[in-house]
């Protein structure tokens, strides 16, 4: 009869195998996450100059996609504007499927002109624009749980209703 320190060396072997197949296997699981796992720049979503005619304000929304083979189904993207804190309008952009490496434009227009030129009338020199899109992840065939990506951005006028500086606005997580 064998004693049990002569079984248990024999079957070390297979259990150093076994281990280094479980790391080897783990790492690689590890590896493939992080490459497929998306990127939600919000540096890629750009707000442009504003137009602003018959009392409706229009600023033309840009959404960039970086990610490489991954796909983002948008739904309803609720816009509200504000003008300090009281609110000048909401609207919302129908949902969408936006491709990799894709850009999607879109107007946004904003019913209440009056009360914006009365402001920059008065001397209000900002507004704020969010956004909260929800939307899902395509990688590869599998879709991700529904994300909040909340965005805003702070955008200054001057006397004339126009953005101060840079026309293109970017927008960053709230």
């Amino acid at each position: 009869m064998r004693s049990w320190k002569e079984i248990s060396k024999t079957n070390f072997p297979f259990y150093c195998w076994f281990f280094q197949v479980i790391l080897v296997l783990g790492m690689a699981s590890v590896v493939i996450w992080l490459s497929l796992f998306p990127v939600t720049d919000s540096g890629n979503s750009t707000l442009h100059e504003e137009i602003i005619q018959n009392s409706c304000i229009i600023f033309l929304l840009q959404i960039s996609n970086p990610n490489k083979g991954i796909s983002i189904y948008y739904n309803d993207i609720n816009l509200t504007l504000y003008q300090d804190n009281a609110t000048l309008g909401t609207n919302t952009v129908p949902g969408f499927c936006q491709g990799h490496k894709k850009n999607v434009i879109c107007n946004v227009p904003f019913e209440d002109g009056d009360q914006f030129q009365r402001g920059i009338d008065s001397g209000i020199d900002y507004l704020r624009l969010c956004l909260d899109p929800t939307g899902r992840y395509k990688i590869l065939w599998w879709k991700t749980r529904h994300r909040l990506m909340g965005l805003e951005a702070s955008v200054r006028f001057d006397s004339q209703g126009r953005i101060h500086g840079d026309r293109n606005v970017k927008l960053h997580t709230t």
